[in-house]
């Protein structure tokens, strides 16, 4: 337990003697420990937490590389035997000129009025 204490006292006296070297070494530590946190607070909320849904084991996505169109949806929603709900939704952009700026490129979403209840967002039990 001695030794220990000595070897405090050694290491402190020596940062005190280059306070950059102490400085930077407390910023390289601080950024160690920052960036570990941000990746795990990452990695939990995305990986490990379940999803907001009640059943998340029962939703599922499709996805095409083009939008749906509506009568699209519909064949497909009406065709497709096995889910109890379907919805659509679509992330688009447009251009919203202003008299005083130039136009500039506003995100948007829209969804099917069907959209709350065919995903409905309640607390999970735990």
């Amino acid at each position: 337990m001695e030794s220990w204490i000595i070897d405090l006292r050694y290491a402190a006296r020596r940062l005190t003697s280059r306070p950059l070297y102490a400085a930077l070494a407390v910023l390289t530590l601080a950024l160690g420990v920052g960036g570990t946190a941000a990746t795990f607070s990452l990695v939990r909320g995305l990986l490990l937490e379940p999803l907001p849904y009640r059943e998340e084991q029962e939703l599922v996505s499709f996805w095409n590389v083009f939008d749906w169109s509506e009568a699209e949806f519909m064949h497909f929603n009406r065709t497709f035997p096995g889910f109890a709900k379907a919805s659509a939704y679509r992330k688009a952009g447009h251009s919203a000129p202003t008299a005083s700026r130039p136009p500039t490129r506003r995100r948007r979403s829209s969804a099917a009025a069907s959209f709350p209840s065919a995903a409905p967002r309640a607390p999970c039990s735990r």
